[in-house]
């Protein structure tokens, strides 16, 4: 009897060390089986968005100013919203850039229901965040790295400014956000020029992209009237003296 109370009390007590160092954060498998489910819906993106500044620190420019536009102007400026979706109360994210070394935690109580967004004004150079994916310990993972994002942010690119874009507004130096470094404004004129004097001249391929084919046979043809025109009058002769040969072997059969 003695021997059976005393098996009794080692398993209470085992069953309350159990219970004692699961609550202090031990991590099993289903634990980690729905960090990792929760983890993997996490994404990341990013919007360019506008915000007004202080007309008081941002005057208007020299042209509109002692004009009526000059009443009614607001400074505004550009700037990059990162988007970082589906974080859990079992989660947290832990952001950095090649641009610094600062590594920013964002835990689930600096969302909105799970969606954090990120003001990025640093708009100058292109920046690679990386996003550590990590566990709260909610559930018994404590600061365990459950899954690595990455995400690169575009720069405003100076060069669309240039009246040559106006023109080749599709050409990927004159686009407004790219992903390149800076390139150096000479080759920004060679390449802008070239791709200037392609349109103008009328070979620029992508026209013809959004052609349905019977338009794009009615554009080559256009293109080549010339030579259908030869083309058609050939055959009109040659369809003529064949014409002409038959009714004579006729004529002579029936001689």
């Amino acid at each position: 009897m003695r021997r059976f109370k005393y098996i009794a009390f080692s398993l209470i007590i085992f069953g309350l060390f159990c219970n004692t160092s699961k609550a202090v954060g031990t991590c099993d498998y289903t634990d980690r089986a729905v960090l990792n489910n929760e983890a993997s819906e996490v994404r990341a993106n990013y919007e360019i968005k506008e915000k007004e500044l202080d007309p008081n620190v941002y005057g208007p420019p020299d042209s509109i100013i002692g004009t009526e536009e000059e009443d009614s102007w607001v400074p505004k400026t550009e700037y990059l919203q990162i988007n970082i979706l589906n974080i859990t109360e079992n989660l947290y994210v832990e952001v950095s850039s090649d641009l610094s070394k600062d590594v920013i935690r964002y835990n689930y109580s600096d969302t909105n229901n799970g969606t954090l967004a990120i003001e990025w004004n640093d708009v100058s150079q292109v920046a690679r965040l990386k996003i550590n994916v990590n566990s709260s310990g909610n559930n018994g993972c404590q600061d365990e790295t459950i899954r690595t994002m990455s995400i690169t942010l575009p720069r405003y690119n100076s060069y669309s400014n240039y009246g040559m874009c106006e023109i080749a507004s599709e050409y990927y130096l004159c686009q407004k956000y790219v992903t390149f470094n800076e390139v150096d404004f000479a080759d920004f004129i060679d390449g802008v020029t070239a791709e200037v004097e392609k349109i103008q001249n009328g070979d620029n391929d992508s026209d013809n992209e959004d052609l349905t084919w019977y338009q794009a046979v009615g554009k080559f043809i256009a293109e080549h009237k010339a030579y259908f025109i030869i083309g058609s009058i050939s055959l009109v002769l040659i369809a003529g003296i064949v014409v002409v040969v038959i009714i004579k072997k006729r004529r002579s059969s029936e001689i």
